[in-house]
């Protein structure tokens, strides 16, 4: 027999160190465990007897390989030298007493795999921690303190001082191991935390685990604490901090004290209980925090809380004209009591006044600053370099005169610029010289290239051809109310100074290609913004042209005006009373006169539902339609209902949606109590004739379908409103149902989709011919204008065109009180079967379409055959090869979906589960089965749709709702499930976002867990990454497919056919 460890031994034995390091025993004087863990690798404990406890009080654990007779790690309790003492010992004690043969001694099997930081006991030990602040309030103290609670178990000095990365000092090895193992457990920001209190602390106590900070340095704190702020309190008042993120409320007043004194003061709306004055000041209302930042001076600022900064009557001229306005920049307003009397000030920003004129070989420029038309200061005041100059005029007027800072940037860098001037005559004339040629045309340079909009220059005449004028065009856009009821007119001019344009003088220009335009007056002049005149001929492009000048637009197009003038300060809109309320009320979202939501609606609807009801009221008085968008959950029924509550008497309204939300519709009518008579629009011809004509009605709910099949009837009927739900079902434009629905004749139109947008841009166009018909141009122009997907400038003017009539609101923008949704891909692999059923139908295709000896076209109809058949293998390979069994492990994914199910089961939590393959769903049904787990069902063909939604919504033994994607995608509502799984991938990410926001929707209080199952290496990944351009589509479109392959490259269609396995 061999003895134990006797490589190790070898290696060691004849090296230095090795029999001084060893500690002298004698058999049975160390003790050992020894265990065979799931690699097949001998785990042995080594520990002294208690009489060399003293000289081995350490535990030294090894892990063996006996095959190849190889210590593969070891780890001493005491040291983490490879050449510790203790270390050595075992392996000398190993080779003299212990032989190998105990390796075949009956040994215990353990599992020892370590993929986690730290063990359940540390883990419900730091749960279990908080963080508390004491002092905060006391004033009589300058440090506060911060506890550490819970944490005995944590040696916080030596992990503060590992994390700060600071010699750790009095401290023996052992406990460095064990201080270092225990950063593992500490989330990062907690470790971030700790080093800072180690670097700026003043104290530590480790008895009570807290560390003392001078009140200066709290700040430098601040910022980890309010990411921790879930777990740290103020020890007085037991409160849980919480950071503001609103403005502190504060306002500033100066009072009159006395003749020649005044008091300045902050004036705080809530209660301050601390106050720390750092460049940003840090106040607690109680626990919640407040930062903000002042202009002034930390001493000022202390100053100002405590008891009031006293000022002088010479500052009342300071306050008022600069330090009120740098207050006004951070978001505070300064104010001055009445009886302040004040001289007079002249405080708004002046323009830069030059006069040029000859002066025989000379050249004189006259400088001005310019408050208002009869109020100007010479130039020559800049040369004292202060904000404030008091002056008289040449009336002997004296006054204050603000000068901004930035008046001195723009002069001091122009005469940089200049050549050499003379500037003996600035002080007394206000008045720069310049001599000779080459200093002339270096003044023409450094004026052309320096001069702004803020700048008034004038030549004389015997310079004006001499010098290029920098002209920033400004359209001006006036309207007016046509005789026509649709229609409205106007006209554009540009103007800037003295300078005015038509659009037909620049039209010429532009086309000409000259850099410079010569006026009748001699002068020379050069657009430096010719995109304002670009902007204004693509608004023409959508107008008529009549006589004089004038231009037709529909009145619908208003919206897209006001559009391009908010986004554009350069273009100014003039308009009649009745177009400056439009563009007044569509800014807004609303009537100036807004009308209040119907009193039975009133306490229900949400905030956010009020402005989408009071949004529709607004379109439909200005004759416009749109779409409201909100984000599936927000309650898009209940807004249209609201609209629908005050219509006339006696008018008829159509809603028309899928077949499976008709009932959902008449639920939610009888839900609200609506005080209209609605019928639902179903059964034989004959029977809905005999609906039309004999029952009195004000809504009539009909399928998509139904309205295709009866137009010609319902084309006699002038609707108030044509409200179409899940409108996305109108995008295709060739659709007969689509021509259908736009024959309906109607005064209102609405649209309702969370989707307007779902593969190509072209589905917005198809709504906007329903809703707008001509607004949008014609379809052919619509696709050459927008049709570029890639193009960021053509996204852009589309949105401005669109964005008026689309109302959108997300439920993380107002919904605040909706738990979050946490979306998590869960990767599996292919089993073994599974694998080679998919290779086998990847070299089928392969060497059937994409042969390189075969020069034929892509037949589209067999790719996409070929990618449904691999996104089913990747479900289960049965779906395919119809001779294999459906177990559970010839599926990774099917094996992955019921470790989640019943992970999710054991938690409490309710499980939807969407496949687009209703093979799929068997499968899984038949698992659930197995496991005797009750659940509910739905595809498109299940009957009683909302029994089985109510027995899922109201049993709890049911936990597992199996759905059809495509059928479960529209207006159901689950919200008694919080965790979703999509089995498999949908080319189109919205149709699986309407699938997520059955649950995440009004009326969920529990956080929605969201599981993406994708088999790794497949079609599945490739899936993952085209998803995302559709939403970068959507979003980009809308809020600031089958078809997709058509969309894609040959090379990219190719990828799809290739597995990384």
């Amino acid at each position: 027999m061999a003895k134990l460890f006797r490589n190790e031994y070898n290696k060691h034995a004849n090296a230095w160190y090795f029999k001084d390091t060893v500690i002298k025993t004698k058999s049975g004087d160390l003790l050992y465990w020894k265990s065979l863990d799931e690699n097949g690798l001998y785990n042995f404990r080594f520990f002294a007897e208690s009489s060399l406890k003293k000289h081995f009080p350490g535990v030294v654990t090894i892990q063996y390989d006996h095959q190849l007779d190889e210590i593969v790690s070891h780890y001493c309790s005491e040291d983490l030298d490879r050449s510790c003492n203790h270390y050595l010992t075992v392996v000398d004690y190993a080779y003299k007493y212990i032989l190998d043969d105990i390796i075949q001694e009956e040994i215990i099997e353990v599992y020892n795999r370590d993929d986690l930081r730290f063990n359940e006991y540390f883990q419900r030990l730091y749960t279990n921690t908080y963080i508390t602040i004491s002092d905060v309030f006391k004033e009589s103290t300058d440090k506060i303190r911060i506890h550490f609670n819970g944490y005995s178990e944590f040696d916080l000095r030596i992990i503060s001082t590992l994390k700060a990365d600071k010699e750790v000092k009095n401290s023996y090895p052992k406990e460095l191991i064990k201080a270092r193992n225990q950063m593992n457990i500490f989330r990062e920001e907690e470790l971030v935390l700790l080093s800072l209190l180690h670097l700026y602390k003043c104290s530590f106590s480790k008895k009570n685990n807290f560390f003392s900070l001078y009140k200066r340095d709290f700040f430098r704190v601040l910022s980890q604490l309010a990411i921790l702020k879930e777990k740290v309190y103020i020890q007085e008042t037991g409160d849980k901090i919480s950071f503001s993120k609103d403005k502190f409320p504060i306002h500033f007043t100066i009072t009159k004290l006395d003749k020649d004194n005044y008091l300045l003061k902050g004036n705080p709306e809530k209660e301050i209980s601390a106050i720390f004055y750092y460049n940003t000041i840090i106040a607690f209302v109680r626990s919640e925090i407040y930062s903000f930042s002042l202009p002034f001076k930390t001493e000022i600022i202390q100053e100002i809380f405590k008891t009031g900064c006293t000022l002088s009557t010479k500052d009342m001229v300071y306050y008022h004209a600069i330090v009120a306005k740098q207050l006004a920049l951070s978001g505070y307003y300064l104010d001055l009591d009445d009886d302040i009397e004040l001289p007079l000030i002249y405080d708004k920003h002046p323009k830069l006044y030059f006069k040029l004129r000859k002066d025989n070989d000379t050249v004189l420029m006259d400088g001005r600053l310019v408050y208002s038309e009869n109020v100007s200061l010479p130039l020559s005041m800049i040369r004292f370099q202060s904000n404030l100059i008091s002056y008289k005029d040449e009336l002997g007027d004296k006054a204050w005169y603000y000068i901004p800072p930035v008046i001195f940037k723009e002069v001091f860098s122009f005469l940089d610029q200049l050549p050499s001037p003379q500037f003996h005559r600035l002080e007394t004339d206000s008045q720069i010289v310049f001599e000779g040629a080459l200093s002339i045309d270096l003044l023409k340079k450094a004026i052309f290239e320096m001069s702004s909009e803020n700048w008034n220059i004038e030549l004389s005449d015997d310079l004006k051809k001499d010098f290029i004028y920098k002209v920033h065009l400004k359209a001006e856009v006036t309207t007016k109310s046509s005789e026509d009821i649709d229609w409205f007119q106007y006209n554009v001019v540009y103007k800037y100074k003295d300078f005015s344009f038509s659009h037909a003088e620049l039209q010429k220009f532009f086309k000409s290609k000259q850099k410079y335009m010569t006026l009748e007056d001699g002068r020379i002049i050069f657009f430096e913004n010719k995109e304002i005149f670009n902007e204004m001929e693509q608004l023409l492009s959508h107008s008529e042209n009549s006589k004089n000048k004038v231009y037709k637009m529909n009145l619908e197009s208003i919206p897209y005006f006001f559009k391009l003038v908010n986004n554009n300060p350069a273009i100014k809109l003039n308009g009649d009373k009745f177009i400056n309320s439009m563009s007044h009320d569509l800014i807004a979202g609303k009537l100036k006169n807004a009308p209040t939501v119907p009193p039975f609606l009133m306490p229900i609807m949400r905030s956010y539902q009020k402005s989408g009801y009071q949004w529709m009221k607004m379109l439909a008085h200005y004759g416009l339609n749109g779409i409201l968008a909100d984000e599936m959950g927000l309650g898009k029924t209940i807004q249209a209902i609201s609209i629908l509550s005050d219509i006339p008497a006696g008018e008829k309204s159509v809603i028309i949606c899928p077949k499976t939300l008709i009932f959902n519709w008449a639920a939610e009518f009888k839900k609200f109590k609506l005080n209209k008579a609605f019928i639902i629009y179903e059964g034989s011809k004959l029977e809905r004739m005999q609906l039309l004509k004999s029952v009195n009605f004000d809504i009539l709910i009909a399928s998509y379908s139904i309205i295709q099949n009866d137009i010609k009837e319902l084309m006699n009927y002038k609707f108030n409103y044509v409200i179409l739900d899940e409108a996305q079902h109108i995008k295709n434009v060739s659709a007969l149902r689509t021509k259908a629905i736009k024959k309906l004749k109607s005064k209102h139109r609405l649209a309702l989709t969370g989707t307007p947008l779902e593969n190509e841009i072209s589905e917005i166009w198809s709504l906007f011919d329903f809703l707008l018909p001509n607004y949008l141009m014609s379809r052919q122009r619509f696709i050459r204008a927008f049709g570029g997907n890639e193009n960021r400038e053509q996204r852009e003017e589309l949105h401005k065109m669109i964005s008026p009539f689309i109302l959108r609101r997300k439920k993380s923008d107002v919904l605040i009180e909706l738990p979050n949704k946490q979306e998590q891909i869960a990767f599996c692999k292919l089993a073994p079967i599974q694998e080679k059923v998919y290779m086998q139908l990847i070299e089928n295709v392969n060497n059937s379409y994409f042969n390189p000896e075969r020069d034929e076209k892509i037949n589209y109809i067999n790719i996409l055959t070929a990618l449904m058949r691999l996104r089913q293998i990747c479900d289960h390979p049965q779906l395919v090869e119809g001779d294999l069994k459906a177990d559970v492990e010839l599926s990774g994914k099917v094996a992955l979906l019921q470790e989640l199910i019943l992970d999710a089961i054991d938690s409490g939590r309710k499980i939807l589960v969407f496949s687009q393959f209703i093979g799929m769903l068997k499968i899984a049904k038949d698992m659930l089965k197995k496991h005797r787990i009750p659940y509910e069902y739905l595809d498109g063909k299940t009957k009683n749709r909302e029994q089985h939604i109510d027995n899922f919504n109201n049993n709890t033994s049911i936990k597992v709702f199996l759905i059809s994607l495509k059928t479960g995608g529209y207006g159901l509502n689950l919200t008694s499930a919080d965790t979703v799984i999509l089995v498999d991938p949908w080319w189109n990410p919205m149709i699986e976002n309407q699938a997520i926001d059955r649950t995440h929707r009004i009326g969920q209080t529990r956080k929605v867990q969201v599981y993406k199952l994708i088999a790794k290496g497949t079609v599945e990944e490739k899936i993952l990454s085209l998803q995302k351009s559709k939403t970068e589509l959507f979003e980009q479109i809308i809020e600031n497919s089958d078809n997709i392959l058509k969309t894609m490259s040959i090379d990219q269609i190719k990828e799809l056919f290739h597995y990384e396995a």
